[in-house]
């Protein structure tokens, strides 16, 4: 007998289709989310690629992430191809109330983007409330390893709320 009561169907979105987003979809369907991947390139966000995702959005980060529809129990995760579509999907996810959003990057470039978007008006709370770097400190290196290191933190928060020991501080 298995009691499917202990999984949460809850919504995992993966803004960017690339590397660590197609392990980190696998995983994250594996855990027992239903999965949404977005990308802007058709050869990044399809079918053939994330056959495990329950909704693959392919268009404009920020018309996409309205698409999702995204609330108080959605998990969002921001491994776009560069800083600056981080940013644009930072800020729109950031429009809504999710239980979890976390974005991949350097220590130092993750200090610029939260620097920058303090000078923008974003208030200290809500920058807070961002998961980045992103994922558990396992020493992660290849695209595999850090989606685990991802999909771990993302199951701490979900099982044991927004303290668990994560990589930022």
């Amino acid at each position: 007998y298995f009691n499917w009561t202990f999984f949460s169907w809850t919504s995992f979105s993966i803004l960017g289709g690339g590397h660590i987003a197609k392990p980190l979809g696998e995983l994250g369907a594996r855990a027992g989310f239903s999965v949404a991947v977005v990308d802007d390139r058709p050869f990044f966000a399809n079918e053939n690629r994330f056959p495990d995702a329950d909704k693959i959005i392919c268009n404009d980060f920020e018309i996409a992430i309205e698409k999702l529809q995204l609330n108080k129990a959605d998990f969002v995760v921001i491994v776009t191809r560069g800083h600056k579509h981080d940013g644009v999907c930072l800020r729109k996810v950031l429009e809504y109330e999710t239980n979890y959003v976390g974005m991949i990057g350097s220590k130092r470039r993750v200090k610029g983007m939260m620097d920058q978007l303090l000078g923008e008006g974003y208030c200290q709370d809500t920058l807070d409330k961002i998961y980045s770097p992103i994922g558990l400190r396992i020493g992660a290196v290849t695209p595999d390893e850090i989606a685990i290191s991802i999909i771990a933190e993302i199951i701490g928060v979900r099982r044991n709320g927004k303290d668990g020991k994560a990589m930022r501080k």
